[in-house]
């Protein structure tokens, strides 16, 4: 097939640096793309004039009526035609399928993908604009939404459905252990909910295999995958799992689990990681005894600085008993115990186990702090779920949005819409 489409552009004198000509371009050259595929789709709807049940060429028209697509060069009115077959009475419109091949939304897979990019990244807003400035032509923001819900309701089905799979296929020889260890790292946090009005906790989990340099000062996490949910603690450890099994979990010799000790992090190790080595965050321990301290000796400085040091001594070796001990001696003190020194006490008896050693694991270079999952909850929640006066989300629509931000940090964005490209129609 070929096609000759010959346009006159005018273009005004007084055009002043490459930016106003860049416009003009642009503007021109998205025209003719739109003026270019209205007329292959005429081209095309011809040659599939006959009836798609019979096959009979002898159908005759029965009116047409415009169907609106986004495509990557702004919206095109496509006259769809309406065929009426003379042998067997099928009405239908040719290309059909190609259209319902893009599933519910009027749009092509490339404005589908770019929608869910922005919209996961965004607010919806702005990424209105976006995807406005891009394709040069109007998109709501509640498009937007629609768009990119929809689709992140579709990868957190699939990777709930993946991660039971994983769970559930037979057990096989496990091979040669791996010297290459394994983290994981989990934690929650807390946004404004249209559901409940205390907010809802989005959980985070975190595997990494490592620790690299990058430059002078920085440092990345080697094999770095990515889970979340705001579904509850079970199905974070599903999928906390499924992608520790990517990197090879259950050959891993050295297997270590860090958290801040909520009752959440022990089910998922008893459930999903029973082998790992139980990590108290650091970070979240010292912070927990100093402000016990605090209620202590909030008027004696001097002993607090003196029995904060002693204690931050004894804590970074791992000597969980000794603060124990110390702890429930400052309680002897008072006829009510002091409700900050109460619950350190209790918290420290909880994870007494899972007090390590710290000092011996950072000197061998091993994280001691959940700051991995303190990132991960940043990148996947805070910076889209949070910091906007207003900003509140029903538990499905930041459940999908998480979800693509998840796909998109993993490094399978692309992956995923090459297989949705190729996947049967979903809707007419």
């Amino acid at each position: 097939m070929r096609i000759e489409i010959t346009r006159v552009i005018d273009v005004p004198d007084e055009l002043v640096g490459v930016n106003a000509l860049e416009a003009v371009v642009r503007e021109e050259g998205f025209a003719l793309m739109r003026e270019l595929f209205g007329t292959l789709w005429q081209r095309f709807q011809a040659l599939h004039w006959h009836c798609p049940k019979c096959g009979s060429r002898e159908v005759e028209g029965a009116g047409e009526k415009t169907f609106d697509l986004l495509t990557a060069f702004g919206k095109v009115n496509l006259p769809r035609q309406r065929l009426a077959c003379q042998q067997c009475g099928t009405i239908a419109k040719p290309l059909d399928d190609w259209l319902r091949a893009l599933g519910e939304h009027r749009a092509t897979w490339f404005v589908q993908e770019l929608t869910c990019l922005a919209g996961a990244s965004w607010p919806f807003a702005a990424a209105e604009t976006i995807v406005e400035r891009v394709l040069l032509g109007p998109i709501s923001h509640e498009q937007v939404r629609q768009v990119s819900t929809a689709e992140g309701e579709r990868v957190a089905t699939q990777l709930a459905k993946e991660a039971q799979a994983v769970l559930e296929a037979p057990v096989m020889d496990k091979g040669e252990e791996d010297p290459q260890g394994i983290n994981v790292v989990v934690d929650g946090d807390w946004v404004r909910s249209r559901d409940n009005p205390e907010g809802m906790e989005g959980k985070v989990g975190v595997v990494y295999t490592g620790v690299a340099k990058v430059g002078k000062h920085r440092r990345k996490l080697v094999n770095r995958r990515y889970a979340v949910t705001f579904n509850g603690s079970d199905l974070l450890g599903k999928l906390v799992y499924a992608e520790a099994s990517k990197l090879g979990v259950e050959q891993a010799q050295r297997l270590r689990l860090l958290g801040d000790g909520a009752a959440w992090e022990e089910t998922i190790q008893a459930e999903h990681f029973h082998r790992a080595k139980r990590v108290l965050d650091l970070w979240h321990l010292e912070r927990r005894i100093s402000r016990a301290l605090q209620s202590v000796f909030a008027s004696q400085p001097d002993e607090l600085t003196l029995h904060r040091e002693q204690l931050r001594c004894w804590i970074r070796q791992g000597k969980a008993e000794e603060t124990l001990a110390e702890l429930r001696g400052f309680a002897e003190r008072y006829r009510e115990v002091p409700k900050e020194l109460a619950k350190t006490i209790g918290y420290v008896e909880r994870h007494r186990s899972a007090i390590i050693n710290y000092e011996a694991d950072l000197a061998t270079g091993e994280h001691v702090g959940s700051g991995a999952v303190e990132k991960a909850g940043d990148l996947v929640i805070n910076r889209r779920f949070k910091g906007r006066r207003g900003m509140r989300w029903w538990r499905k629509n930041a459940d999908a949005l998480a979800s693509l931000r998840v796909l998109y940090l993993n490094g399978d964005w692309d992956q995923h819409w090459l297989q949705r490209r190729s996947r049967p129609p979903e809707a007419a």
